[in-house]
């Protein structure tokens, strides 16, 4: 009995600490920020500034993929680029950067 609370109790704190693991993406001058929770990923730029953080960390992202050669994993996120369909890519992107631990830098 005193194992299984143990293992739920490990669970619940990995559930907790992957629940609040989140991605942020920020302007240099801070006029446009999204922020994106890992456990539950949605869809949420809706302008020219928003999609333009997108691209970059895009472009982030790929180099991860090259650089720690994951084309594999990538490969969800490029597909949905080239579907036309921007909010799979975004979810794409969002959800490989979260299993990758893959930010960006302010620019």
């Amino acid at each position: 009995m005193k194992a299984i609370t143990i293992l739920a109790a490990v669970l619940a704190l990995g559930a907790l600490f992957y629940g609040s693991k989140r991605i942020v993406l920020e302007s240099a001058d801070g006029s446009t920020r999204l922020v994106y929770f890992c456990l539950h990923v949605t869809s949420q730029a809706e302008s020219p500034e928003d999609f333009l953080l997108l691209a970059h960390h895009g472009l982030d992202a790929a180099k991860h993929a090259l650089k720690h050669e994951k084309f594999g994993s990538f490969s969800a996120v490029d597909e949905a680029e080239k579907s036309g369909n921007f909010a799979a890519f975004e979810t794409a992107l969002i959800e490989y950067s979260c299993k990758f631990d893959v930010n960006t830098q302010r620019f």
